[in-house]
C-alpha cells in the first residue's frame, strides 16, 4: 500500500514537472506558418540583417602592425535601432608571440540584454515571446602574422586569421548564431606624414548558415571582406575614422557596411577608448557607441 502510494505521488511529480516546462509555442506556430514538419532552427535566418548586433559583425580594422605589448581591453557598447535596443560588455585579450612578429587574440561579447519591439520579433521568426532577455556571446580566436614591418618602400602587413567558437545562446531569439565561422584576411598601414596614416583590409569572411530558400539548401555563405580608414596620431592620442563591410552571396541582408569613428587617449598606464558605428546599410541598421579601456599587463614567457 505505501510503495503504490509513493509510485502515484512520484509519477504526479514527474507528470506536472514536465507540463510545467513545456512551453506554448502555438503563437510562433501560427504567425510563421508553421507547416508541422521543418525545424524551428531553419526559419532563424543567420544574416546581419535578421539578427542581434553582436551575431555577424563586421570584423575590426587594425593596422599593419602588431602593438608592442600584451594587453586587455573591456568595453560597454549600446546599441540603438528602430526595434532592438541592446546592451553588452566585450572584452579583448592581445598577446604577442615570437618576438612580436606573432600575435594571438582571444575576444567576444561576454553578456549582453536586449529589447525587442513585437513587428522585429517576428521579423526575425524569434521563439522568445517577450523579446526581452540576456545572451552570452562567441568566443573569437585570431591569430595575426607579421608579413612587412617598417620596410622603406612597402606598408606594413599582417595577415589575421579568425575562427569563432559557437560558444554563444539564445539562437530561439535570434540573437547568437550557434554556429560557426571564420575570417582570413590581409590587414595595412602605411604612414602618409608623421601623422597621418592610411589602413585597409581585404579578405573572405565565411559562416555557417543552415538557410532553406524553398529551392535551395544553403549551409553556408561567403563574403568579401572590406574595409579603408584614416588614422591621425600625434602626443599618444589618435583619431581614427574607417568604413569596412563584407558583401555575402545568398542575399539575405548579408551585406552590411558601417562606419566607425574612434580616438583613444592615454591616461596613465591606460588608453581610453571611445567608438561611434553606424549601419550605412539596411543590412545593419543599428548605431552603437562604445566606452572602454586598455589596459596592459605583463606576462612571463621565461617558464
Amino acid at each position: 500500500m505505501i510503495l503504490r502510494t509513493a509510485t502515484v505521488i512520484l509519477l504526479y511529480i514527474l507528470v506536472s514537472v514536465s507540463l510545467t516546462g513545456q512551453v506554448d509555442y502555438s503563437w510562433w506556430n501560427e504567425i510563421n506558418n508553421w507547416d508541422g514538419v521543418t525545424p524551428w532552427d531553419q526559419y532563424i535566418v543567420k544574416s546581419p540583417g535578421f539578427m542581434g548586433p553582436n551575431a555577424l559583425p563586421v570584423p575590426e580594422m587594425k593596422s599593419g602592425k602588431l602593438p608592442d605589448n600584451s594587453h586587455f581591453r573591456l568595453f560597454t557598447d549600446l546599441h540603438f535601432s528602430k526595434g532592438d535596443n541592446t546592451q553588452n560588455m566585450f572584452s579583448s585579450l592581445y598577446l604577442p608571440l615570437a618576438g612580436n612578429k606573432v600575435g594571438l587574440e582571444f575576444y567576444g561579447v561576454l553578456v549582453e540584454h536586449y529589447k525587442n519591439d513585437i513587428a522585429t520579433r517576428d521579423q526575425r521568426h524569434s521563439r522568445d515571446f517577450d523579446a526581452i532577455g540576456f545572451s552570452v556571446g562567441d568566443l573569437n580566436i585570431a591569430t595575426l602574422i607579421t608579413l612587412t614591418r617598417d620596410h622603406n618602400k612597402w606598408p606594413d602587413m599582417l595577415i589575421r586569421i579568425a575562427f569563432r567558437i559557437p560558444s554563444g545562446s539564445n539562437l530561439r531569439g535570434a540573437r547568437f548564431t550557434d554556429a560557426p565561422g571564420y575570417h582570413f584576411d590581409l590587414l595595412f598601414s602605411k604612414k602618409l606624414t608623421k601623422r597621418f596614416e592610411i589602413t585597409g583590409m581585404a579578405g573572405f569572411y565565411a559562416w555557417q548558415i543552415n538557410y532553406n530558400t524553398g529551392r535551395v539548401l544553403y549551409h553556408q555563405n561567403d563574403a568579401l571582406l572590406y574595409g579603408a580608414g584614416l588614422v591621425y596620431s600625434t602626443s599618444g592620442i589618435s583619431v581614427d575614422g574607417s568604413v569596412a563591410g563584407y558583401s555575402g552571396y545568398v542575399d539575405i541582408k548579408d551585406s552590411p557596411v558601417v562606419l566607425r569613428l574612434k580616438t583613444e587617449l592615454p591616461v596613465g598606464k591606460f588608453r581610453c577608448i571611445l567608438r561611434f558605428q553606424k549601419g550605412l546599410k539596411k543590412d545593419f541598421k543599428y548605431s552603437t557607441i562604445r566606452l572602454g579601456v586598455q589596459i596592459p599587463i605583463r606576462i612571463d614567457y621565461s617558464y
